[in-house]
C-alpha cells in the first residue's frame, strides 16, 4: 500500500490523529485492541521512510472536518456519519467519503 501512494501522488495528506487519546476513550477493550493492533505509528514510519525515498511530500492536518471539507473547492458540507459518500453541492464533486 505505501508503495502504490508513493508511486501515485507528489504529496500526501495524512490526518494528525492521537491515537492514543482514542485508545483511552474507547468504550471497551476490543475497540482499544483494534487501534493498537492497526499498528499506526508503523505504518507512518514505512510511509514517511519511502516518501523521503521517493521524493514525495508527506503533511500531517488537522482532523477536524476533514471528511466534511469538499476537496476539490474547499467548501464545508455538513453531513451525519451515516452518509457515506461526499457529494458537493457547489463543484459537482461525488467521492467516497473515507
Amino acid at each position: 500500500m505505501v508503495n502504490e501512494l508513493t508511486d501515485d501522488y507528489d504529496t500526501i495528506f495524512i490526518e494528525d490523529l492521537k491515537v492514543r487519546k482514542m485508545m483511552d476513550n474507547s468504550k471497551g477493550k476490543g475497540m482499544r485492541k483494534s487501534y493498537r493492533d492497526a499498528s499506526w505509528r508503523r505504518f507512518l514510519f514505512i510511509l514517511g521512510y519511502k516518501a523521503e525515498e521517493a521524493g514525495v511530500l508527506v503533511k500531517e492536518v488537522n482532523p477536524a472536518y476533514t471528511s466534511q471539507r469538499c476537496s476539490a473547492c474547499g467548501t464545508l458540507v455538513p453531513k451525519d456519519l451515516s452518509v457515506r459518500r461526499h457529494q458537493c453541492p457547489y463543484c459537482g464533486l461525488d467521492v467516497d467519503r473515507d
